[in-house]
C-alpha cells in the first residue's frame, strides 16, 4: 500500500485512511497506527504537527482510551481556524483535567470540520481571513446546522464510516454547538480571538 501511494516512510501514512484500511484490513490499520504514532513522537516536533495539521498526544504525556493518539484536523481548511483548533487542544491536553476519553477531542474535531465547511460556502473569500466574518456567519452557521437536523440532511464537513454521508442529527447538532461556543470562548479568554480580529462583535 505504501509503495502505491508513493510514501516514502510510515510518518507519510494516516493511520486512519480508508484506503489503508480497505487495502490492508483492520488489524493492520491498527499496528500503523502505533507505529506512525510512536515515530511521531520521537521524530516531529509539537510545531511541526501543528504544520501540518494534526495533534500527537504524545507529545503532551497522554494517551487515550482506544485512540492511535494521533487527531487529524488538516479537513480544517482555513490556517487560522486549524491553528485555533489545535492549540485549543494543545491546552486541554496540558491541562490537569485532560480527559483519558477521546470523545472532546473527536467533537472539538467535528465542529472544526463543519464550521469550516459552512465558511467554505458561505463567507466571504471561504472564510480564510477572520477579519472579514461577523456575528452574523455565526448565526447562520448555527441556522444551517438547526435546518440540516430538522430535514435530515447530510453534514457538510464529516462523514461516516468509508466516507459514506453522515446526516446530523439532533445529538451532533448540539455537540457542534457546545464545542464551537467552548473553542470560540477559549479563543476569547486567551487573547486569540483579538489578535485575528474575531473579537468586533
Amino acid at each position: 500500500y505504501s509503495r502505491g501511494q508513493a510514501l516514502s516512510s510510515l510518518t507519510d501514512l494516516a493511520a486512519d485512511d480508508a484506503g489503508l484500511r480497505e487495502a490492508a484490513g483492520q488489524a493492520v490499520a491498527r499496528i500503523a497506527g502505533a507505529i506512525t504514532g510512536a515515530i511521531g513522537r520521537l521524530y516531529l516536533t509539537p510545531e511541526e504537527t501543528r504544520e501540518d495539521g494534526y495533534i500527537l498526544s504524545g507529545h503532551f504525556g497522554r494517551k487515550l482510551s482506544n485512540r492511535t493518539g494521533r487527531i487529524d484536523l488538516s479537513g480544517i481548511s482555513q490556517r487560522w481556524l486549524r491553528d485555533l483548533a489545535w492549540d485549543h487542544l494543545a491546552g486541554v491536553f496540558r491541562s490537569p483535567g485532560c480527559p483519558r476519553s477521546g470523545r472532546t477531542f473527536d467533537d472539538t474535531r467535528r465542529a472544526g470540520l463543519e464550521l469550516s465547511a459552512f465558511l467554505e460556502l458561505c463567507a466571504p473569500g471561504g472564510g480564510h481571513d477572520p477579519r472579514a466574518l461577523t456575528a452574523e456567519h455565526m448565526h447562520q452557521f448555527a441556522a444551517d446546522q438547526r435546518q440540516r437536523e430538522r430535514d435530515g440532511l447530510i453534514s457538510l464537513g464529516v462523514t461516516g464510516q468509508q466516507g459514506k454521508p453522515s446526516a446530523v442529527t439532533a445529538n451532533t447538532m448540539q455537540v457542534v454547538f457546545h464545542r464551537t461556543r467552548r473553542l470560540m470562548r477559549w479563543a476569547l479568554e486567551s487573547g486569540e480571538a483579538g489578535r485575528l480580529g474575531l473579537d468586533r462583535g
